[in-house]
């Protein structure tokens, strides 16, 4: 008893001691990856197999793409096909109903479905590791024989079609459809959706062709991650696979992205929102670009994580809105950078002013030392729970064969990240964050017709500014911008010698809506960069961000 009370008053005097500790002990050393070994293997129909061994549960779990089968692909025939496709793939084959295909699936445990990209199409299939053979089998019929029922293809092309209606309603998806064309042009990344009609026009014959086409074994991989044994996994795959016939890839269509020399603001005048839409950005690096470490960063530290210097400067000290963003999309071919916000229409202004000072802060100034380390473990420590699960593995496998990365991808991404430098982060923000020259006209496109390619622009006077030169005044709006030295008020900032685009998404025909471009905004601006000429620590909080 004495013994009880002894521990129990201990406890007590220590209780206190311990909830007053402000200090988090500090995080333990990374632990090492213990990646299983991964073989690939190719047969004789180029199909390219890669094996990971990973059997933390007894599942197997498989990812293949079809490389060839973009959201783009043959869009100028038949536009918004391949998602078409992907949608009712997995809704019976030419030997299987639909509802026979689930009940298979059903009984090995098994999940079966199919998704398109920018870059590929994608089937996800998982089972118990026991049914694999039974698993590889599916897949294979899925993805030779798809027999699309007729009332399946109805229903998808309806949803689509309502997805469509839908979207357009809905500003997240204007301002994202008008970013995409405005930065990619005519590249088969700025297509977004098709129009109505496409769609209602396909028919099963066209869906059969496109996976004759562009579901090819030599120009896919399969990956496959869990409890297998990898030389009997690979006899599997070879009997369900084999006799997949190759075909001719399509052309690679990977025309030039649109160059500019000038900045360009694009509005969706959306009559009655309360909000405005804002996505500013420009075209960036494909994922395998040398400095893909260093621009990942530099958007983690900007916008791309919940303790950015955006979500400090715009959320927490402005209070413009909940969540801003940013994020570096790097894919195959070529990539983009984006920032963006949706704001309270009469905050639109300043939140541009602040997107656009936050971006000269890290093209002028080197990141703190311990934004660096934070960025840094946020990126190592998501990258570790990641590969802690056989689709989170297997995911990160598919996006060396996808992109074409060096092999040693994985094992490389935590040494490349803990190796940057702030001079690391500051040379890629100075070359695709910098400072743009001249003025664009504006473009405006109403919500209900801003799928079209062109229309009328406004009859606005426009005007620009050089580096060092006077300023020149642009009407905009019924009000005078004025841009001084070189500095951008509201338009765009130039990345690697390509200007960023600004969209906006709101009301244009109120006052509010008229505040970004009011003229006294670039003398807000100019005090915002003198701050940023500073020291860090004159006009920032410890954070780096700014004070007022």
């Amino acid at each position: 008893m004495k013994t009880i009370l002894a521990t129990l008053s201990l406890t007590l005097i220590l209780t206190p001691a311990l909830a007053q500790q402000k200090t988090p002990p500090p995080p333990g050393a990374a632990r090492p990856l213990n990646l299983p070994k991964i073989t690939e293997k190719k047969l004789a129909n180029g199909l390219t197999v890669v094996l990971a061994p990973l059997p933390n549960v007894p599942k197997v779990s498989s990812i293949l793409t079809f490389r060839s089968a973009t959201t783009a692909s043959d869009r100028n025939q038949h536009p918004g096909i391949a998602q078409i496709v992907a949608s009712v793939a997995n809704e019976g084959t030419d030997t299987r109903t639909s509802k026979q295909l689930k009940e298979e699936l059903r009984s090995i445990g098994g999940t079966l479905s199919l998704g398109s990209d920018a870059d590929s199409t994608t089937m996800f299939a998982s089972s118990l590791a026991e049914f694999s053979s039974k698993l590889f089998e599916l897949m294979s019929d899925v993805a030779q024989h798809p027999s699309f029922p007729e009332t399946e293809v109805k229903l998808a092309q309806e949803n689509t079609i309502q997805q469509i209606r839908a979207g357009r309603a809905d500003p997240n998806f204007l301002v994202n459809e008008r970013f995409q064309k405005a930065i990619f042009g005519d590249h088969p990344y700025g297509f977004v959706v098709p129009d109505e009609k496409s769609i209602s026009a396909l028919t099963r014959a066209d869906l059969r062709a496109f996976v004759t086409k562009y579901y090819i074994p030599n120009a896919s991989h399969l990956i496959v991650v869990g409890d297998i044994n990898v030389d009997k996994t690979f006899a599997e795959i070879e009997k369900a696979f084999g006799s997949w016939k190759s075909g001719t890839p399509p052309p690679d269509e990977n025309p030039a992205v649109p160059t500019r020399d000038k900045r360009h603001i694009y509005f969706v005048n959306r009559p009655g929102s309360v909000q405005s839409a804002i996505y500013i950005g420009n075209v960036s690096i494909p994922r395998k670009d040398k400095d893909y470490f260093a621009i990942r960063t530099a958007d983690t530290i900007y916008g791309g994580s919940f303790y950015s210097r955006l979500t400090r400067n715009i959320r927490e000290s402005k209070g413009y809105t909940y969540s801003p963003f940013s994020s570096s999309n790097t894919r195959a071919k070529t990539g983009s950078f984006l920032a963006g916000a949706f704001v309270r229409n009469e905050v639109t202004g300043p939140t541009l002013l602040e997107i656009f000072y936050e971006l000269d802060r890290m093209r002028v100034l080197p990141v703190e030392d311990e934004e660096l380390k934070a960025a840094k473990e946020y990126s190592t420590g998501n990258f570790s729970v990641e590969l802690a699960s056989q689709f989170g593995l297997a995911g990160r496998i598919n996006t060396i064969y996808t992109f074409d990365l060096d092999k040693n991808f994985i094992n490389d991404f935590r040494p490349k990240i803990e190796a940057l430098t702030a001079a690391d982060i500051q040379r890629v923000a100075a070359k695709y964050f910098d400072t743009p020259q001249p003025l664009e006209l504006p473009e405006t496109f109403d919500q209900h017709e801003v799928h079209r390619a062109e229309l009328a622009e406004q009859n606005l006077q426009t005007g620009g500014y050089r580096r060092g030169g006077d300023a020149r005044p642009a009407r905009i709006g019924g009000h005078d911008h004025f841009g001084r030295a070189g500095h951008p008020v509201t338009v765009a900032v130039l990345a690697g010698g390509i200007e960023l685009d600004v969209v906006v998404v709101g009301v244009l025909d109120g006052r509010d809506a008229q505040a970004p471009f009011a003229g006294g905004a670039d003398e807000a601006l100019d005090q915002r960069r003198l701050a940023t000429a500073r020291s860090p620590d004159d006009g920032c909080d410890a954070h780096g961000g700014p004070t007022n």
